[in-house]
């Protein structure tokens, strides 16, 4: 009995021993047994050799004597144990009574199969065993029979980082024509400077209009549609909606304080104007509202009309005693009504309340808060 399990491990290793010569030829219907270094290393989609690759070299030998694949639908062990089974059989047929015979034969019938049982079993055991104590799960090594030796070693170097992708550019660079999200993580600053800028801050944004206008704005209303206007011809519009700093006395009151959503405020260079509404009723804002839509900065000074913007508002956010008759009057003296006028270069309380005595057909621009 001895004689036979010798005889049949002999014959396996001897297998082992020709699919490790024959694999070249084995590789073309399958792959390959031999995980590396076939083909010309100039050859695209050649796989240098590294140690790892002998582990799956044995891994594949086990595969293809055990399990079923396209080079061989029956399993080598499967077409031995077939053939011990015939022998046997036939030592059991033919003992024609003979004890030592029969007995031979169920001998070979229980070894194949006891060979089988641990074959198999321990493959099933080993499974069953890694399944039970997570190891798949903690250690991220998938199937304990696959190796991928294309993952990347725990604890070794960090992989280089990606190649830069063309047609994309660091911050000031041009990116109009370039592919959308070419600036990620920044933004393409379209209808400005059209470069590349760091994103927005959290927050809403704040301008000053490039255009004056009379006091005759159709409004606060009226005034909120001229700010949208300006912001989508400038490219800053899109979904975003834009209030007027103004008020008007009504009835009922309309303070500006409480047409302008509590939000920080930035202007579209992202230098902070104020951290909520609380700031703008301050009498203090962080930094001059003096960039228009399109982030040319206004020029100007107390007492220049070419930084004084129409507000009718007090320092406190509340309507001044002077709003053009509720934005709705271009007339002068000495029959027309006055409006309250702030600066675009100021940051104490003159930014909204500089003056209030000037003609409603005087020109002066807005103050345009995102909403």
């Amino acid at each position: 009995m001895s004689k036979l399990f010798a005889l049949g491990f002999l014959g396996i290793v001897a297998f082992g021993a020709v699919s490790l010569f024959a694999a070249p030829e084995i590789a073309q219907a399958q792959a390959g047994l031999i995980p590396c270094g076939t083909g010309s290393p100039t050859a695209p989609g050649y796989v240098p050799c590294q140690l790892c690759h002998v582990f799956v070299l044995g891994n594949n030998i086990v595969k293809f004597l055990l399990v079923p694949s396209a080079l061989n639908p029956i399993p080598i062990v499967l077409v031995i144990a077939t053939f011990l089974f015939a022998w046997g059989g036939f030592v059991w047929v033919t003992a024609m009574g003979n004890p030592s015979r029969v007995q031979q034969g169920q001998q070979i019938l229980l070894a194949t199969v006891i060979g089988l049982l641990i074959v198999y079993g321990a493959w099933l055991f080993i499974s069953l065993a890694l399944d039970v104590f997570g190891v798949a799960t903690f250690t991220g090594t998938g199937n304990w029979w696959e190796i991928d030796c294309s993952s990347p070693i725990v604890g070794g170097p960090p992989p280089p980082p990606p190649p830069p992708i063309p047609g994309c550019w660091a911050l000031g660079a041009p990116c109009v024509m370039a592919p959308p999200g070419c600036c990620a993580p920044n933004v393409c600053d379209v209808g400005g400077t059209n470069t590349c800028i760091a994103p927005p801050p959290a927050g809403k944004q704040v301008f000053v209009t490039s255009t004056p206008f009379q006091g005759n704005l159709g409004g606060p209303i009226g005034a909120d549609a001229i700010c949208q206007g300006l912001a989508d011809a400038a490219g800053i519009g899109g979904l975003r909606a834009w209030n007027a700093w103004v008020s008007k006395i009504g009835p009922p009151p309309d303070h500006a304080k409480d047409r302008i959503a509590d939000h920080p405020y930035f202007r579209l260079d992202n230098t902070p104007v104020a951290n909520g509404v609380a700031d703008l009723q301050s009498g203090t804002i962080l930094a001059p509202i003096n960039q228009d839509e399109f982030r040319n900065t206004v020029i100007g000074g107390l007492g220049n009309p070419n930084s004084q913007v129409w507000t009718g508002t007090e320092d406190n956010g509340n309507v001044s005693g002077n709003e053009c008759s509720g934005w709705m009057d271009s007339g002068g003296p000495p029959f027309g009504s006055r409006g309250t006028i702030g600066n675009a270069t100021q940051i104490d309380s003159n930014w909204t309340d500089e003056t209030s005595s000037p003609w409603c057909n005087s020109q002066y621009r807005l103050y345009c808060f995102e909403q």
